[in-house]
C-alpha cells in the first residue's frame, strides 16, 4: 500500500518503505512533535512579535496522521507500507527533527509546557527521520524494532 505525504503529487518524489511500523506509537511521535512546534512558534511569537511567525519546517503530516488514524480503528498495530514523499521531505525532516529535538530540550529544563517525550517517542521520531534520510541516499529500510 502506497501513502502520501502530500496530495499535490508536483516535483520529485521519493518512495520510502517503512517495516514494522509502529502505527499508535508513530501517531504520538508525529503529535508530540506537532505540539513542541506549536508551543516554540507561540513562545517566538511572545517574545518577538515583530518577526512574525518564525519559518517551520515545510512536511504536511495531515495525510500521514490520517491514515495512521485509520490502522488503528481497524485493529492494526505494526504494518510495512511505502510512503511517497516529496524531495524536500529529506531536508525538512531533519529539520523538523533538530527543532522537536531543541524543544524537548527546553522542555526537560521547565522552559515550555510540555512535558519532555518518553523514550520510545524519541527513538521512534530518530527512526523515522533516519529511514528518510537513508533510503534517500539509496539504503535499505531498516524494520522498526523498538
Amino acid at each position: 500500500m502506497v501513502e502520501r505525504l502530500v496530495g499535490d503529487g508536483a516535483g520529485e518524489t521519493l518512495k520510502i518503505r517503512l517495516l514494522n511500523l509502529p502505527v499508535e506509537l508513530v501517531k504520538r511521535t508525529i503529535s508530540h512533535g506537532d505540539a513542541i512546534l506549536r508551543e516554540l512558534t507561540f513562545v517566538a511569537l511572545a517574545d518577538h512579535p515583530e518577526r512574525g511567525v518564525p519559518d517551520m519546517p515545510n512536511l504536511n503530516l495531515i495525510l500521514v496522521h490520517a491514515g495512521l488514524e485509520r490502522r488503528l480503528r481497524n485493529g492494526e498495530t505494526a504494518i510495512d507500507v511505502d510512503v511517497e514523499v516529496p524531495a524536500t521531505a529529506v531536508s525538512e525532516s531533519a529539520r523538523r527533527v533538530a527543532l522537536v529535538e531543541a524543544g524537548d530540550r527546553l522542555a526537560a529544563e521547565g522552559l515550555l509546557l510540555m512535558t519532555p517525550p518518553s523514550p520510545d517517542v524519541v527513538a521512534c521520531r530518530r527512526w523515522l527521520v533516519d529511514q528518510i534520510v537513508d533510503q534517500s541516499r539509496g539504503g535499505a529500510p531498516v524494520p522498526w524494532s523498538g
